[in-house]
């Protein structure tokens, strides 16, 4: 994989985001700590970090089944979306980006190339 060959540190992970967008809607508080966080730890400093949120394009989107599994039902996967859009832009990080994983044409998955080029440029 190329991540592995690159040496980048990099965490797959909806950590402070994720308590941004859950907790309102599923646990009762703001999650909005987290923004205290990022700047208590550094993750703001421009340096060595990149905040990517992978985004579904819900007009199209073919891709998502709902095995059950997931903290809310299938009916608030695009309120949770909004949430984690919302939350990213008022995150303290300052090298961030949105990438759609959908496919246009397909409703599928982007290829994993194109969505990892994107992320990396």
């Amino acid at each position: 994989m190329l991540l592995a060959k690159s040496g980048a540190r990099v965490i797959f992970d909806r950590w402070h985001l994720g308590e941004v967008a859950y907790s309102p809607m599923y646990r009762g508080y703001s999650g909005n700590f987290v923004f205290q966080q990022e700047l208590d730890t550094g993750l703001d400093d421009g340096g060595q970090v990149r905040l990517i949120l992978l985004t579904e394009d819900f007009k199209v989107a073919r891709h998502f089944a709902d095995d059950g599994k997931s903290l809310g039902p299938i009916e608030k996967r695009e309120e949770e979306q909004i949430r984690f859009i919302d939350a990213f832009h008022r995150s303290n990080i300052r090298d961030k980006r949105i990438i759609n994983v959908t496919d246009d044409v397909t409703g599928g998955f982007r290829n994993r190339d194109s969505i990892l080029n994107e992320a990396l440029a």
